[in-house]
């Protein structure tokens, strides 16, 4: 299953958690229109009625790496490498768990027609209730893709300040064994607001912070800022992401590739001047790129730098942007971040 088809989701809720407020978004190859505001969001979590929980006598519970949730884990499922969830390999059926910063009465306005509509996913149902005592919406989505038809379970959940994600992805075919215990997976979440995030367990690499300051750990990415608060709320500061590929990737031409990665971030346009060179980091195949564009949102000049480290069919992305005006002062240091990157 590819990667994309993953990833779709996240970036609805990271589009609806960040839109209109001048924040970086931290993860996204693509733009996601955002939901108009003439459509309904979703009302006040108050008055709400549980979901129905099911029956986890027996089970037992698995610490999600890079998260605060907790979920069963399904039988012929295994964790997956590449992301934070489960996966179950003769199908490509998947359980992705993602937490991002905002409140749960604004990230779940992501979750319209339009808006999922705009990434070729079709609202099937759509439902409002609790999960976790914590106020939630779950949806049953479909997609066609690479010519095969995948349904989605999506449970949205969160409180004022943080909203956690959890999709179950899985071919139409499989439907009548997985859809109904892939439900009842999500609906038996466990997350913990209040518990700290490992930044290190399960993460497989590490990336030496230099000037900046560790921020956030999202899934299998971390997330360096000037100040270590994130989201980072003025476009001109730097931000510096490190994260590993969700699923596998046959890529031919790893420059190619690459550019097409840089010119494709949601929160850049007019990616210009790129400068690519082949580099070796950790004993890895790598292309190294500079560019210039300009903040999605503010149009402010920015200097972009992307590492990307190639591994089989795996690869990592470091991915540093900073404003041009002070390029200077940050072009050594997202490039020595870089470099420092070790597996393990």
């Amino acid at each position: 299953m590819s990667q994309m088809l993953r990833m779709l989701p996240v970036l609805a809720l990271l589009v609806a958690c960040g839109q209109e407020t001048g924040e970086h978004s931290t993860t996204s190859p693509d733009r996601i229109i955002p939901a108009s505001k003439t459509e309904n969001t979703d009302p006040s979590p108050q008055g709400l009625e549980p979901f129905p929980h099911p029956d986890t006598s027996g089970k037992t519970f698995v610490s999600i790496p890079g998260s605060r949730v907790s979920l069963p884990r399904p039988e012929g499922f295994e964790d997956a490498e590449e992301f934070p969830g489960f996966l179950q390999r003769s199908t490509g059926a998947s359980i992705m768990v993602t937490e991002v910063p905002g409140p749960f009465s604004k990230c779940s306005a992501g979750f319209i027609k339009s808006q999922l509509r705009a990434r070729g996913m079709r609202l099937l149902k759509k439902k409002l209730g609790t999960a976790g005592m914590f106020p939630a919406a779950l949806m049953n989505i479909s997609q066609q893709a690479y010519g095969k038809k995948f349904l989605k379970w999506i449970l949205v959940a969160g409180n004022e300040t943080e909203t956690v994600l959890i999709t179950a992805t899985f071919p139409e075919e499989t439907a009548d064994d997985l859809s109904g215990s892939l439900r009842e997976t999500i609906l038996s979440m466990q997350w913990n607001p209040d518990e700290k995030i490992s930044l290190s367990r399960g993460l497989g690499f590490a990336v030496q912070a230099g000037s900046l300051k560790i921020a956030k750990r999202l899934g299998h990415n971390l997330i360096f800022t000037l100040n270590g608060t994130f989201p980072a709320q003025n476009p001109e500061d730097p931000i510096f992401i490190a994260g590993r590929s969700i699923s596998k990737v046959d890529v031919e031409d790893k420059v190619e590739f690459s550019r097409s990665r840089v010119v494709n971030y949601d929160m850049v346009t007019g990616v210009t001047g790129i400068k690519s060179r082949n580099v070796e980091v950790d004993n890895l195949e790598g292309v190294e790129i500079t560019a210039s564009a300009k903040d999605l949102k503010t149009g402010t000049p920015l200097h972009v730098y992307q590492l990307i480290l190639f591994d089989d069919k795996d690869y990592y992305l470091l991915f540093g942007m900073v404003a041009s005006k002070i390029r200077s002062s940050y072009e050594k240091t997202f490039k020595k971040m870089a470099h420092s990157f070790k597996r393990g």
